[in-house]
């Protein structure tokens, strides 16, 4: 989301973020290539957001706010949908080591469908929050 609102300035906090979290969460002692791995793999997934809606701006589908507009919805799922497919592929070929090759295709599939449910929830959320402040707001403006 923040990738969608604020570009390729989302990346600042959200590197950094997601390095502390890769190094954290994980118990092990990092060494040599396990931790420029861990440093890796979670600056490509932060970036693969902000890779797909510039490469559609690049396009000519820019899916970013407008002050002035509608925002296509559909555009902006597809955005997401194209992020999930390049950090899938990304995030397949840097962790390529640590599976067998016959796994390859498997592993990716299960990247796209988890990014990708996870979007459609995340925003089947954020649209049925929205809309119950919207019907909040109107009942509270009517009395």
């Amino acid at each position: 989301m923040s990738a969608w609102l604020l570009g390729p300035k989302s990346l600042i906090a959200m590197i950094p973020v997601a390095i502390a979290l890769s190094l954290i969460s994980d118990t092990m002692p990092h060494t040599g290539y396990e931790f420029l791995a861990h440093i890796i793999m979670p600056t490509f997934s932060a970036c693969s957001a902000v890779m797909a809606f510039e490469f559609m701006r690049f396009c000519k589908i820019d899916a970013y706010p407008k002050d002035i507009g509608v925002i296509s919805w559909r555009t902006v799922l597809f955005g997401g949908v194209f992020a999930s497919i390049i950090n899938s592929l990304g995030s397949s070929w840097l962790k390529s080591g640590l599976f067998a090759p016959s796994e390859l295709m498997e592993i990716i599939i299960r990247f796209i469908v988890g990014d990708t449910l996870g979007l459609l929830f995340g925003m089947l959320f954020i649209m049925l929050t929205f809309r119950q402040l919207r019907q909040m707001a109107q009942a509270q403006g009517g009395n």
